[in-house]
């Protein structure tokens, strides 16, 4: 998705859909240094998204080049609302260039410049090789070459990267072109069966060359490493620090297979190695605290979809050696990056965000090709992503990937964890999406099998028992859900410990259930406990501290302590600008605005708080869509006749 060429940025945007766009987008955000506000914004699209996202670019070091790749659908990049403007901008600061099959004028607009590109042509690919090794001969030589690479720009790169790089053993373009005439590791991928045309043989030819010659350079894991990170999404940041962790030491190495480890300075090696040959690309981008994190690097969508084909062709006899190897490694890799957080803390969420892409490419390309084993823990890995979609605001999308990742569960019993943990967070998708009655019916049958398969005392169990206790709340048996969270409650207590975050959960759930009864006294002095130990042992910034209070807020409003409640929610509104944005799906529905209008409205203030609650449905609109719950709520408070 990025490089940096003497000085100049240029960043590559999948666009084939709207699901690759926002993660490209998202990854470009983060390249470019957005917060977590502006990410958390261009996620959802909400708003002022798109201000955001060009306000970093018309930033960033002039002469830049933003290529959005594959976009057949011009409304997902012009927006083709009215009066709304889309992702797609000029600038004077740097060139946006748009790859399509669409052609048409009339569809693009007058924003666009359309025009039909074919291969390059002799002279602009000679001077693509000139340009990237102009010590390697003549101009002759040069296009000689750049018509035996089939004048494709990927290859010409390759190629010229090969020719000038420390490593190389082919120090002019008429030696490169001999070595591609040539037979060796590269004879293995004269298959037009397997790529289907010849540009894509051409491409993976040009790069096995550059694979041998890091193997014969002392980098014998190179070829397993490209493979390995073309398992995951192409054009999206894959961090460094995921393939530093321990999964990656069973990297085979070398031809034929043979074990040995691979070390976190063998990975680094590695890496620069890949990139110098331009292999991959390396970047910056901004995760989670630590400085560190920021490393990454990006496989080019050619690279990645080919070496893909390679190991996944059905038929292929023989398949090539470490195949299985090399997608299990990926999974594992990525299971262990993902279960490592918590869905439920937003200082991990941009880690979250980083990595939600990998497992859908995972899913969508290699879970029909693994054992039961691994491919659990990747449905295990994407039902921990489709949690944290749901808790960040994006029950929509946790609900789809959840239905996405079940689709592969097929093979495995109803009753295997990985599904049942997919069925559970589906149900709480389902329910935060207003549809309760739905959630309750697909947690019972979960509860069931938890009990039977893992105890009544695992912590899991216990989780589904909470929510289906809240899903009965909400659909009007306050009393019934109270006494199921106290039960819940006081096994959480003995099996976790009192202060526990999921203890504390249903603390505040239990609160909710009492002052939904009317007794606010009792439900207060709960809330207060809960705010306090969340504060000191999750931090005042932790979205659970915030929720406790929004929650006791609420209760206030519901009670006609409204005074009370615009306090609180002054307080939350500025915390959440300042750490999410007002427009991030978490805040709208959340709705702490929403809250604050009928606390105004309570004292008399029916101007603000009219004027608020019209901001407030704008936004969710924008963000959330008209449908959604939250925004029918705010819809139903501007009734004229809560007004009069």
């Amino acid at each position: 998705m990025t490089e940096n060429r003497r000085n100049k940025s240029a960043w590559w945007v999948r666009a084939h859909d709207a699901r690759s766009l926002s993660d490209g987008l998202v990854s470009l955000a983060r390249v470019l240094g957005a917060n977590d506000v502006d990410v958390a914004a261009i996620r959802a699209g909400a708003g002022a998204a798109k201000d955001r996202l060009w306000n970093l670019l018309e930033q960033a070091d002039p002469g830049w080049l933003l290529v959005f790749d594959n976009a057949d659908d011009p409304c997902l990049l012009l927006g083709c609302v009215a009066d709304e403007p889309g992702w797609l901008r000029s600038s004077k600061r740097g060139l946006v260039l748009v790859t399509s099959r669409c052609r048409s004028r009339r569809r693009w607009g007058r924003i666009v410049d359309v025009r039909q590109i074919n291969l390059l042509a002799v002279s602009d690919a000679v001077d693509v090789l000139i340009d990237a090794a102009p010590d390697a001969g003549s101009r002759e030589d040069a296009r000689l070459l750049a018509g035996r690479l089939g004048h494709l720009p990927l290859a010409l790169r390759l190629a010229g990267a090969n020719v000038s790089s420390r490593f190389a053993r082919w120090r002019s373009f008429k030696a490169f072109a001999r070595e591609l005439d040539g037979t060796g590791a590269v004879g293995v991928l004269d298959r037009d069966k397997l790529y289907g045309d010849h540009e894509r043989v051409v491409v993976a030819r040009t790069w096995e060359l550059s694979l041998d010659l890091l193997t014969d350079e002392g980098v014998p894991q190179a070829r397993d490493m490209l493979r390995l990170l073309s398992r995951y999404a192409a054009g999206v940041p894959i961090p460094v620090d995921l393939l530093r962790l321990r999964p990656i030491e069973s990297l085979r190495v070398g031809r034929p297979m043979r074990v040995a480890g691979v070390s976190a300075v063998e990975v680094s090696q590695t890496l620069r190695g890949l990139a110098e040959l331009c292999l991959v690309d390396e970047c910056a981008t901004r995760v989670g605290g630590d400085p560190e994190s920021s490393q990454a690097v990006l496989v080019h969508p050619v690279v990645a979809e080919t070496n893909r084909t390679l190991l996944d062709e059905v038929g292929q006899e023989p398949p090539e050696p470490g195949t299985d190897e090399i997608r299990r490694i990926a999974v594992n890799l990525i299971h262990a990056g993902i279960n490592s957080l918590r869905f439920d803390d937003n200082r991990e969420w941009s880690w979250f965000e980083q990595l939600a892409p990998h497992v859908r490419e995972l899913l969508a390309t290699t879970a029909r090709h693994l054992d039961d084993e691994h491919l659990k823990r990747l449905l295990e890995a994407a039902a921990h992503v489709a949690a944290f979609l749901v808790w960040s605001g994006h029950e929509a999308k946790g609900e789809k990937l959840a239905d996405e990742a079940l689709s592969f569960a097929a093979r495995l019993s109803a009753d295997d964890e990985a599904c049942l943990r997919l069925r559970h967070e589906r149900a709480w998708a389902i329910g935060r999406n207003g549809r309760w009655d739905e959630a309750a019916q697909e947690l019972r049958p979960v509860l069931i099998a938890r009990n039977r398969t893992l105890g009544v005392d695992h912590p899991d169990t216990l989780d589904t028992r909470h929510k289906l206790a809240w899903a009965r709340g909400k659909l009007g048996d306050w009393p019934a859900a109270e006494a199921e969270l106290r039960a819940v409650r006081e096994v959480r207590i003995r099996v976790l410990g009192d202060e526990h975050p999921d203890t504390l959960h249903t603390l505040c759930c239990l609160a909710w259930a009492i002052a939904s009864q009317a007794r606010l006294a009792e439900a207060e002095a709960a809330y207060h406990h809960v705010i306090e130990v969340r504060a000191r042992v999750l931090g005042e910034g932790h979205v659970e501290t915030w929720d406790a209070r929004h929650s006791l807020a609420e209760a206030f409003v519901l009670h006609g302590r409204y005074a009370d409640a615009e306090f609180l929610l002054r307080e939350l509104i500025a915390a959440r600008t300042r750490m999410l944005g007002l427009e991030h799906p978490e805040t709208l529905d959340v709705r702490p605005r929403y809250w604050l209008a009928l606390a105004l409205r309570g004292q008399g203030e029916h101007r603000a708080a009219k004027k608020e609650l019209e901001r407030l449905l704008g936004d969710q609109s924008r963000a959330l869509g008209v449908s959604h719950p939250a925004t029918q709520d705010t819809l139903r408070q501007l009734s004229p006749s809560l007004f009069r």
